[in-house]
C-alpha cells in the first residue's frame, strides 16, 4: 500500500509537473507512468520487502545473508540490489529501443508529414476513425432544450456576421482557406490569427463568423486571401 501510495504521487508529479518541463515527447504517458512508477517500485521493493513473506509464500527461505528488506529485516543491502536491477533494465530497455528507432528511422521513417498529422493518424493511416464526433452525437441533447430564440439574438449575446468576397473563384476561396488551416513548417499569418478565432463556416464565396470587430475581420481577411491568390480582392459585411 505505501508503495502505491509513493507511485501515485511520483507518477502523478511526472505526468503533470515534469513532462511539460523537460518537453519530452510522452503521448501516452507510457514514461511518466509506467517508467517511473515501475522504477519506484523495483527499488522500493529493497525497502519493504519481508523475508518471512517471501519464505510462507514461495516455501523456500532466503538466503541467510539476504533476509529480506531494510525496513522490516534491517537489510539496507537489499536497496542497492533493486537499484541495480532497475538500472540495468533501464540501460538494456533504453540500447533496445535505440537500435529499433535508428532501424524504423532508416527504413520507412517516424513522423509523417505536416498536413497528415493535422489530419490525425486514424483516418491518414488507417482510412477510419476511432471516436464518432460527427452530427450523430448532437440528435441527443443532454438537457432540454431551451425556449427558441430569434436567429438575430444569439443566446450567449455574440453577434453574427457574414463576410462575402468578391474577386476570387468560390473553389479557389475555399481551397485557399482549407490550406491555411492545414499545420505546417511556418507560424500562421497574422491575419490568420486575427481572424480564425471567430470563424464558424465558410460555403462558397461567404465567411461566417461570430464575435470579433466586423471591420477587423473583413480587412484581415481581404489582406489575407489577396497574399495568397496574387489578385485584388473586395469584401463586405452582411449582418
Amino acid at each position: 500500500m505505501l508503495i502505491g501510495l509513493c507511485a501515485g504521487v511520483v507518477c502523478f508529479l511526472m505526468v503533470t509537473k515534469i513532462k511539460g518541463k523537460f518537453g519530452y515527447d510522452d503521448a501516452l504517458d507510457a514514461f511518466g507512468v509506467h517508467g517511473a512508477g515501475g522504477t519506484l517500485g523495483a527499488i522500493l521493493t529493497g525497502v519493504f520487502a519481508a523475508g518471512a513473506m517471501f519464505k510462507a509464500a514461495s516455501g523456500s527461505p532466503l538466503p541467510l545473508d539476504n533476509p529480506g528488506g531494510w525496513l522490516v529485516d534491517g537489510n539496507f543491502r537489499q536497496v542497492g540490489i533493486q537499484l541495480v536491477a532497475a538500472l540495468a533494465a533501464a540501460a538494456f530497455a533504453f540500447a533496445a529501443t535505440l537500435v529499433l528507432v535508428k532501424i524504423i528511422d532508416v527504413t520507412w521513417g517516424f513522423c509523417l508529414d505536416s498536413a497528415s498529422e493535422g489530419e490525425g493518424l486514424d483516418r491518414n493511416q488507417h482510412g477510419e476513425v476511432g471516436f464518432d464526433l460527427g452530427l450523430a452525437l448532437e440528435l441527443i441533447s443532454e438537457r432540454p432544450p431551451h425556449e427558441p430564440r430569434a436567429a438575430s439574438v444569439p443566446p450567449n449575446g455574440v453577434g453574427r456576421f457574414s463576410v462575402v468576397v468578391e474577386g476570387g473563384q468560390n473553389g479557389d476561396l475555399i481551397a485557399t482557406w482549407s490550406k491555411l488551416c492545414q499545420s505546417g513548417p511556418e507560424p500562421p499569418a497574422p491575419e490568420f490569427l486575427a481572424v480564425y478565432p471567430f470563424m464558424t463556416t465558410v460555403q462558397g464565396n461567404r465567411f461566417r463568423f461570430r464575435g470579433g470587430d466586423p471591420a477587423a475581420v473583413q480587412n484581415n481577411l481581404v489582406r489575407l486571401l489577396q497574399s495568397r491568390l496574387n489578385r485584388t480582392i473586395h469584401a463586405r459585411v452582411e449582418k
